[in-house]
């Protein structure tokens, strides 16, 4: 559903987030990937229903999900990507945030080590896999959104 609204509805979000996403290739088929996007993916490497490194799932192949992120990364000319251990005690998070991006646009993509098909942090498990405790994708997500609001209308 990301994939969708920020290509067929980018100018009414300031930015988009993803939590183990479903990265079907009919909901960015066609894409206008020509204005920089704010764009963020959090995703486990050990999600057995939408894998990390992509793969095939009701009869559809998908991408993985750092080749989810790259034409983003590429309409806001970014240049490279740097990663980052951000996990607490010891937990193996790492965020990849692409460099250098045109106007204040960030890429970035949390990778969670053994993370399952989970919402990161969660309190209650939904049966998807291995949740961390030690990282918030609720408390990223609203960095995220924190950092990139949305523009207000010029008025005339």
């Amino acid at each position: 559903m990301v994939s969708v609204l920020a290509c067929q509805l980018r100018d009414r979000f300031s930015a988009f987030a993803t939590i183990a996403g479903a990265y079907y290739p009919q909901s960015f088929d066609g894409c206008d990937y020509s204005e920089p996007t704010p764009m963020l993916a959090i995703h486990g490497t050990g999600d057995a229903t939408m894998h990390y490194e992509g793969g095939e799932r009701q009869g559809e192949t998908y991408p993985s999900v750092r080749t989810w992120l790259e034409p983003w990364a590429e309409a806001a000319d970014c240049t490279g990507s740097k990663d980052r251990k951000v996990g607490k005690r010891g937990e193996k998070v790492v965020r990849t945030k692409w460099q250098n991006c045109r106007d204040g646009v960030d890429v970035e993509l949390y990778s969670v080590a053994d993370g399952g098909h989970v919402w990161p942090g969660e309190t209650m498990y939904s049966g998807g896999g291995y949740v961390t405790q030690d990282f918030s994708a609720t408390d990223t997500l609203w960095e995220f959104f924190k950092d990139h609001p949305r523009a207000e209308p010029a008025h005339e």
